[in-house]
């Protein structure tokens, strides 16, 4: 198995929810061997706000969830699973990449 990263398009602001949805419809479908992580990427900001710092998650890009996976082989029955099972899930769009095909990040 060699998983790679994807990015998945998704509804802008809904990031952490839909990552929370994908998760757990991944483990009731079992298919957690072929999609292990789905992460919204972020970076820890200070800033001041009414002189007091405060820091805050910002978002890397948004309306994108990296999804680390397995999808070499995209005629096995498991792959086409779990890349269903991601389609259902309300706020997520397609891949990043041509007609939605998943493009691995190189």
């Amino acid at each position: 198995m060699a998983f790679k990263w994807y990015f998945v398009r998704c509804q802008s602001g809904r990031e952490k929810r839909i990552r929370d949805n994908a998760t757990h419809r991944l483990k009731i479908t079992g298919a957690t061997d072929v999609i292990p992580q789905v992460i919204v990427p972020y970076e820890l900001v200070t800033d001041m706000k009414g002189g007091k710092k405060r820091t805050v998650e910002r978002k890397l890009y948004p309306g994108y969830l990296m999804v680390q996976a397995d999808l070499d082989e995209p005629e096995n029955p498991r792959t086409i699973n779990a890349r269903t099972t991601l389609r259902g899930i309300d706020g997520l769009r397609d891949f990043l990449g041509p007609r939605g095909d998943p493009t691995a990040l190189s």
